[in-house]
């Protein structure tokens, strides 16, 4: 299909005489194969120049003028070189034929156009069919069909009948076959082997032939043959490992047995090429049960020499089980701990009585005492606070004296252990610890441990997991790169990732006693010409271990130096390390008791001394050498009821600022 532009004449020359102008349309035309021509819409030529709607025109003022002939036929039905002519003479206006010159001022139109400018038919072809013959010359044919430019069948004659190529010569090749000699005998006298013959390339009246003129596919000279099994090693099943943890070795019953099954001479199976099959091999059965302890409690007292304790228990494979299975030698769980001296009361002897009739007081001096210091009271015990005064009787004196009614005293109040919240896990996911603190009080006051070492003990540290870090993922198996071979192994992708965002992490963020296995045998026959040779594994350096101290792995890469390697004998890529235990914080906040309240009613302060010690030493260091953000507080108000006033008689006695004051009514 070809588009292009057509130029009719609408008008005369605007000319009477001479040069002028004259009218002209253009429409767009579609050409086919055929020679048929139709007008189509205008913009199907848009990418063509469309031609000026006017053309020059000249008038002869004596009526000559130019006349031609009409258009001879396209010199070609296709392609792109097609081309009308036709002739143009110079007339008058009896249409009487002038010298050509005479016209030589008149407008001469063209006397050649371009024509059928569109593709040609083509021959288009189907497949070859068979060759009618397979050697010594046949003849293959295919259908051949005339096409134009739009895939459309037409008339054959609308292409080049000498381009047509729809039959050709095939298998011209003389007629060959292979003649095969009688089997020979087998190769092996036991077990598998091969039988060979003959062969000889020949055309078809048996004349030799070059062996590359016959198909090599269809030259077999070999066959396997089988002959009674030769004598060959049975292996019994692998014993128990002698060790139930670490490293220890299995064994197996390796013996030469013949074709019956009975036992025979070792020389006998070593005679066909086989090497003896291990007898003993080293096993690993994982890292035995350990004593796993907890921190150390705090010590029972805040003085002196008192106890502390800690959970002990037998841990296997990251679980607690049975202490039996641990060594014998348990990790203590209690232990002595020795703080500074506890301050003690000294007490001097009483003084006289103040008076030599009557009632009078007995007065005394007590001391704070921490060793042979004298410390300040805070340090001592308030609660046991000796007294300092105390009534005395004389004979009664002339002048009344008014006994002063002591108040009673009132119920021990009730000691107890005020226990704290569970912290949260140390750890949000996998094995962490919770802590939880525990106070010894009575209904008002803290006091130290002392005092509650009568009450069951109180659980204070405990083992929780939330859930696991991180999980096994596998991919799919890879298909085997080989069709044959008893060492042929495939492998799958193997991956620890966090539950968390599922991103990879390191293997060893997983438990490594139950990773999925990444290598399997291909379980392939063995190959027709024998298997290849096995080669050895390739270790690499130890990757840095997991953790730097209470029990980690490291892992090291394993290679093998061919595309075969024995599974059985592949090294660990895997081994615990850094076992050591961890460094505890040594240095704690320690705290001396409250001080006594110098008041009962009307609010009042409390204070205590804070320091920092070092546990091992059990000496006092640096404030900056401890937790500074967990420095206990050092001062507390108490007591802070509204005083109140008592009368007794005609008297009242008035609590104020720590003193009693006393007076009459009026």
């Amino acid at each position: 299909i070809n588009f292009r532009w057509r130029v009719v004449p609408i008008g005369q020359c605007n000319a009477t005489c001479g040069r002028g102008e004259k009218q002209q349309k253009s429409e767009c035309i579609r050409s086919y194969v055929d020679g048929r021509e139709t007008v189509i819409s205008d913009s199907q030529c848009h990418q063509l120049k469309k031609p000026s709607d006017r053309s020059p025109c000249y008038v002869d003022c004596a009526g000559r003028k130019w006349t031609y002939t009409e258009w001879t036929p396209c010199s070609e039905s296709c392609g792109i070189s097609g081309i009308s002519r036709r002739q143009a003479f110079c007339s008058d206006q009896a249409n009487r034929r002038l010298d050509d010159r005479v016209c030589e001022q008149a407008i001469k139109d063209k006397t050649e156009k371009e024509c059928n400018r569109m593709p040609c038919p083509k021959w288009v072809y189907g497949e070859w069919s068979e060759c009618s013959r397979s050697c010594d010359g046949g003849v293959k044919v295919r259908h051949a069909s005339c096409q134009d430019a739009v895939g459309r069948e037409v008339h054959s004659t609308m292409c080049n009948s000498k381009e047509k190529h729809d039959w050709e010569k095939c298998n011209e090749q003389i007629c060959t076959q292979w003649r095969f000699g009688t089997w020979g005998s087998c190769s092996v006298s036991c077990g598998d082997g091969i039988e060979t013959r003959d062969a000889v390339c020949t055309d078809l009246n048996g004349r030799h032939l070059d062996e590359n003129l016959c198909d090599r596919r269809e030259r077999i000279v070999q066959k396997p043959c089988h002959r009674m099994a030769c004598p060959s090693w049975r292996l019994g099943t692998w014993s128990a490992c002698s060790v139930s943890c670490l490293d220890g070795w299995k064994t197996r019953h390796v013996s030469c047995v013949d074709a019956n099954g009975n036992e025979v001479s070792d020389e006998q199976c070593l005679r066909q090429g086989e090497t003896r099959p291990q007898s003993h091999q080293p096993c690993n059965q994982g890292p035995c049960p350990f004593w796993r302890a907890s921190d150390w409690t705090k010590c029972s007292v805040s003085c002196g020499v008192g106890v502390r304790a800690r959970n002990v228990e037998c841990i296997y494979r990251d679980q607690v089980v049975d202490g039996s299975l641990c060594s014998d030698t348990q990790v203590s769980k209690v232990e002595q701990c020795s703080l500074l001296p506890c301050a003690k009361w000294k007490v001097l002897p009483w003084s006289h009585c103040s008076v030599t009739c009557g009632t009078g007081q007995h007065t005394r001096t007590i001391q704070c005492l921490r060793g042979k210091s004298i410390v300040h009271e805070s340090e001592c015990d308030i609660a046991i606070r000796p007294k300092t005064e105390k009534i005395c009787e004389r004979d009664n004196c002339e002048t009344f004296t008014q006994n002063v009614i002591e108040s009673t005293v009132s119920d021990q109040p009730k000691i107890r252990w005020a226990i704290g919240p569970w912290s949260d896990c140390s750890r949000t996911c996998g094995n962490g610890t919770q802590r939880r603190l525990i106070v010894c009080r009575d209904h008002i006051r803290d006091l130290t441990d002392t005092y509650c070492q009568h009450l069951e003990p109180i659980e204070t540290y405990r083992y929780c997991q939330i859930k696991p870090c991180a999980q096994w993922t596998v991919g799919p198996w890879k298909s085997c790169s080989i069709t044959c071979g008893m060492h042929a192994t495939t492998d799958r992708r193997v991956t620890c990732e966090s539950m968390e965002d599922n991103e990879q992490v390191r293997e060893t963020d997983c438990d490594l006693t139950i990773r999925p296995q990444s290598i399997r045998s291909c379980n392939l026959n063995p190959c027709p010409m024998g298997e290849p040779p096995l080669g050895s594994w390739i270790t690499k350096e130890w990757e840095e271990c997991s953790v730097s101290c209470g029990g980690g792995w490291r892992r090291r890469l394993i290679t093998c130096s061919t595309r075969f390697c024995n599974e059985g004998e592949k090294p660990e890529q895997f081994e615990r390390c850094n076992q050591q235990e961890c460094v505890k914080v040594s240095k704690v906040w320690q705290m001396s008791p409250w001080s006594h309240c110098p008041v009962t009613c009307g609010g009042g302060v409390q204070k205590r001394t804070v320091w920092c010690e070092d546990e091992k030493i059990r000496e006092r260091v640096q404030d900056t050498e401890c937790l500074l953000p967990e420095k206990p507080s050092s001062i507390r108000e108490c007591n802070k009821v509204e005083c109140q006033t008592i009368p007794i008689k005609n008297e009242y006695y008035h609590w104020y600022a720590g003193k009693m004051e006393s007076g009459t009514y009026k």
